[in-house]
């Protein structure tokens, strides 16, 4: 992320100005033009309310005077100030339901943006520390500096329209007053300027502390880990940590709050020690009889407008300042690129009616930040419609490969053959619609239905109920759905009204109904059935066994009841292929696979 400066050009101003203009004139040009009118006429009524008010007492004076023929002229002036009284008036309610209206779509359309760029982000990218910072800024604040940005935009809008209205009435009467009023509005808005910019800037400086706050906070929350929680008796230890971390991460808030009173308070006496200057000429200019008393409430009033307007201007302005370092965080964030590393935007696509070979070919890759390869100088070839079962110790490689396999990493050299294509030439929209993946951490959309969780295997049919339900049969989810009240349409999660939570065993039948719902011509399955029992496995592979006919299956697991039936069994051992075979030749070569396959079965004597 680029390091903050004190004073962003005004280039990025104007650049997320219009950013957000277009933005709003792109997905709603009612709302855009309705705040901008009603910013206008917001701008100029007030004015001419002084000025009304300046006739008025004129018109009085004149007529206590003796001039009986104003009487009409009085009323018609009150009628008139009162009338622009009330205009402006609802002109402020207007402004009020214009603001809430431009905090529902910033709300809304802000959320949509980042998360839709979230989703897109390569796995490197959220595990790099800067990025993950970042999107921890923006989701903090992402309803409401947005928000906040738009509004301060539009009320530097009209405060700037009063500020030139009023400057060339001032001209008539005092030209002097116009600097003057001016340089006393300045001390505030630099302040403001330099404690947003210390008040983003802690961000950055404790992003580490508020990272461990947030995940610890996530932990607190979450029902799954709160069962851990409460037994282990960790729950004040883990709220007295959140306690201390929260206040070491609000200590340079509060620093900065106090220093920002203590200055901004004697800002505000320099610029109130000016308007009392001003008020002290305008009142002898009256004295002088230079201006009419009429002539004195009105040039008072466009004194006091003036004066607000560029107070207020530079307020608004330090808080666009303080909203663009948000919109300049948002505004690059929005524009990183999502595709992997080094990848070549290509219209080669996976032929439609072919199962594809799978070739790793002098692959070496290592984990960004870290310094050891998981593989190197890898090589291995599935031909298509293997059976193949890869297994190996804890940290051999076996879900790194499915993930390179996925394409969520570059290699650092070698290749990844698609069909004997290069993987980073692919089209990678052609090549997932012919792999479903079942991870070991698979996904529960625990505010979805059953039906939904099985069709988003396949979201070009999420509509086929009857795939759906086919699907589910074959994972064995169909037996505990028929309990449902709901059946298909059950919500699975009590957090919702008549909501259920499926156990582990459920969870994973679903996920492996999803899996099956895809129908692809890959299938790599991580650990599947690791929450089964021995009997649901082995009906599970059966299962596999029949609708993987003349199809690429991968299966990765622990259990070497659930491999030994593969055509091949790769060994993986710190990265490297030790074994490469069918159960029975890899048993009769007595090496690692012979010694865990062992070791496993004795725990079943």
């Amino acid at each position: 992320m680029e390091k903050l400066s004190l004073f962003p050009t005004l280039k990025k101003v104007i650049r997320n100005i219009g950013w957000a203009i277009k933005t709003y004139w792109k997905l709603d040009k009612k709302l855009l033009l309705s705040i901008y009118l009603t910013m206008l006429a917001l701008a100029l009524f007030p004015l001419a309310e002084s000025f009304l008010l300046g006739s008025l007492v004129d018109k009085l004076t004149e007529f206590l005077g003796g001039n009986a023929s104003l009487r009409n002229s009085l009323f018609y002036l009150l009628a008139g100030m009162i009338s622009l009284h009330l205009i402006v008036s609802f002109i402020y309610k207007i402004i009020e339901l214009l603001e809430q209206l431009n905090y529902i779509f910033w709300n809304k359309e802000a959320s949509i943006m980042l998360f839709d760029k979230i989703s897109t982000l390569s796995l490197s990218q959220f595990e790099d520390p800067g990025t993950n910072a970042t999107i921890n800024k923006l989701k903090e604040d992402w309803k409401t500096k947005p928000s906040n940005f738009t509004t301060a935009l539009m009320w530097s809008t009209k405060e700037l329209i009063t500020f030139v209205a009023a400057m060339i009435l001032l001209f008539k009467i005092a030209p002097s007053f116009i600097p003057l009023l001016f340089i006393s509005a300045l001390p505030e808005f630099f302040l403001y300027l330099k404690f947003s910019y210390i008040g983003w800037g802690i961000w950055d400086a404790k992003a580490s502390v508020y990272l461990k706050f947030k995940n610890i906070e996530d932990d607190i929350t979450s029902p799954s880990s709160l069962k851990e929680i409460r037994l282990m008796g960790i729950r004040k230890y883990l709220i007295n940590t959140t306690r201390k971390l929260y206040g070491d991460f609000l200590d340079e808030g509060k620093k900065y709050f106090k220093q920002a009173a203590k200055q901004s308070f004697f800002a505000r006496v320099f610029e109130v020690a000016i308007k009392a200057f001003v008020e002290i000429v305008l009142l002898f200019k009256v004295i002088g009889r230079f201006i009419s008393i009429g002539g004195y409430v009105f040039y008072r009033g466009v004194i006091t407008k003036f004066s607000e307007a560029s107070s207020n201007l530079f307020r608004n302005l330090g808080k666009l300042y303080e909203s663009n370092l948000y919109m300049n965080d948002l505004y690059d964030f929005l524009q990183l690129q999502t595709l992997p590393e080094g990848r070549v935007k290509s219209k080669t696509k996976i032929r439609a009616e072919i199962v594809p070979s799978i070739e790793f070919k002098n692959v070496t890759f290592t984990y960004p930040g870290s310094d050891d390869p998981v593989f190197k100088d890898f090589s291995l070839k599935i031909e298509s419609g293997e059976d193949i079962a890869i297994v190996g110790k804890n940290g051999a490689g076996k879900t790194t490969f499915v993930k390179l396999l996925a394409n969520f990493y570059d290699v650092d050299s070698g290749e990844v053959l698609i069909d004997g294509i290069n993987i980073k030439g692919i089209d990678l929209g052609s090549w997932y619609r012919k792999i479903g993946i079942l991870f070991q951490d698979f996904n529960k959309y625990s505010a979805f239905s059953v039906k939904d969780n099985i069709g988003f295997g396949n979201i070009d049919k999420i509509r086929d109920f009857k795939g759906i339900v086919k699907a589910s049969k074959q994972a064995e989810v169909d037996e505990f759905v028929k309990k449902y009240k709901y059946g298909y349409e059950q919500i699975l999660s009590k957090v919702y009204k008549k909501g259920v939570e499926p156990s582990g065993g459920q969870w994973q039948k679903i996920a492996l109904a999803r899996a099956f719902f895809r129908n692809s011509d890959v299938l790599i399955l991580d650990e599947p059935t690791s929450a089964l029992d021995a009997l649901a496995e082995y009906e599970v592979f059966q299962k596999i066994a029949t609708l993987q006919e003349e199809k690429t299956t991968i299966i990765i697991s622990h259990r070497f009841s659930t491999v030994r039936n593969a055509d091949r069994i790769i060994v993986l051992d710190q990265g490297k292929i030790i074994e490469d075979g069918s159960h029975d030749e890899l048993m009769n070569k007595g090496g690692l696979y012979s010694k865990m396959f062992t070791t496993q079965a004795k725990g079943y004597k």
